[in-house]
């Protein structure tokens, strides 16, 4: 008897695919960081003080992560609905291969994001704990950041300190979906 998993028909049930957000049970990385630099003012501009350039990050992801719903495995292959649903899972993991693949001639390192997804993962919530807004808006996006320091907010007028720390060590990371897109306009 066939044990449907939801995936593509001629991958079993351990496979996992290669998507974008990366995500560790049950952390998940959704938002992109921005870039901050100093830059050196005009002579004008340095008598009032010290001028900061940030290029941010536009808040936009492409194509967003959300967990497919699993389908029998008589829906998926005797009715229309489910054909569409397999080229679709299909195109999906398509363009996730095609994406890492041109990561990987530009020198990606998966052990290296991961690395770098999992330490930004421990400065944020470092951040949250101690209340340091100000490191907190160079990690996440603006729109993360606005919900991040309601949250500090809220959680201050209860609670005036808290500890974090990552306890234990964190097993398993995984790219769920992988896209490009252009910076060009």
């Amino acid at each position: 008897m066939h044990k449907d998993h939801g995936g593509i028909p001629w991958t079993s049930g351990d496979k996992t695919m290669l998507r974008s957000t990366t995500m560790q049970d049950p952390i998940s990385y959704g938002y992109m960081r921005s870039v901050t630099t100093q830059a050196k003012a005009p002579a004008q501009a340095r008598k009032m003080g010290a001028v900061k350039v940030s290029m941010l990050s536009p808040g936009i992801i492409y194509e967003p992560y959300a967990p497919r719903e699993k389908i029998p495995f008589w829906k998926r292959y005797f009715t229309r609905n489910g054909w569409k649903r397999t080229k679709e899972d299909l195109t999906s993991e398509l363009k996730s291969a095609y994406a890492i693949a041109k990561l990987r001639k530009a020198g990606y390192s998966k052990q290296k994001f991961y690395t770098e997804a999992v330490s930004i993962y421990k400065e944020i919530n470092t951040q949250m704990a101690d209340g340091g807004k100000a490191t907190l808006r160079k990690l996440v996006t603006d729109r993360m950041y606005s919900a991040l320091k309601n949250e500090i907010k809220q959680r201050e007028s209860v609670w005036p300190t808290v500890y974090w720390e990552l306890i234990e060590p964190i097993v398993k990371v995984r790219t769920l979906r992988a896209r490009l897109a252009s910076t060009k306009p």
